[in-house]
């Protein structure tokens, strides 16, 4: 059955300033490091195995096929971020890095199958230019949000003012912990009322906290009438 993702997003305006000072720290080293791996993948690749088959991601070698999940270790990065939360953020940039390519790995696809289909190179001119016009831009991270799984971040319910917490834990070396206290939204309150389900990752900006919101297509579209 299909499932469709919405988003709601939840202020953090009214948490504690110390809380905040340092949710922009982690959100600040979090982009830095980012960058610093991206910035080694793209110059240098990135080579992995599926199946004991050896694959690449190599921008220069035209080699787009990006990896599902990449392994935060083989890259020397000195930060205050814990193998956790180190661990999350290479899963991000895994899609980060194949939205960048995506286009030209399209492009690369195609000219692919005109030559198994023996399309002359005359007639493959057109595409062959496009891809010799059209490299990949190595990603900016300075505006990358972490989007960070159950491994770093839960949240809890409660009664009163706030509805409830969001609880970043297992982040930095040093073990320090952010809660930040939040409100629902009269948009939250519907993806509960028609049954959505709240995911278990969270995107985390320096402003709010980004919810994700699961449903079974048949079961909206149900409620919607």
């Amino acid at each position: 059955m299909k499932k469709r993702i919405l988003t709601t997003k939840h202020s953090i305006s009214e948490s504690n300033t110390g809380k905040i000072n340092l949710l922009n720290v982690f959100i600040d080293e979090y982009r830095s490091v980012a960058q610093q791996i991206v910035d080694n993948i793209w110059d240098n690749g990135y080579t992995y195995e599926i199946n004991g088959e050896t694959f690449e991601f190599n921008v220069s070698k035209n080699q787009l096929d990006v990896p599902t999940f990449m392994d935060y270790k083989r890259f020397k990065v000195d930060t205050i971020l814990t193998a956790r939360a180190l661990s999350s953020l290479v899963t991000q940039l895994s899609g980060v890095l194949s939205a960048s390519t995506e286009k030209q790995r399209k492009r690369l696809y195609m000219l692919s199958l005109q030559k198994d289909e023996g399309v002359s190179r005359s007639k493959r001119k057109q595409l062959i230019k496009k891809i010799k016009q059209n490299i990949p831009q190595k990603p900016n991270c300075s505006k990358l949000n972490p989007e960070l799984s159950s491994k770093c971040v839960k949240y809890f319910e409660t009664t009163g003012y706030f509805n409830g917490v969001i609880k970043l834990s297992s982040i930095f070396k040093s073990r320090e912990k952010i809660i930040l206290p939040v409100k629902h939204t009269s948009r939250s309150r519907k993806m509960i009322s028609d049954g959505g389900q709240l995911l278990k990752s969270f995107l985390i900006r320096k402003n709010g906290i980004d919810f994700r919101w699961e449903f079974l297509l048949s079961n909206r579209k149900k409620k919607e009438k």
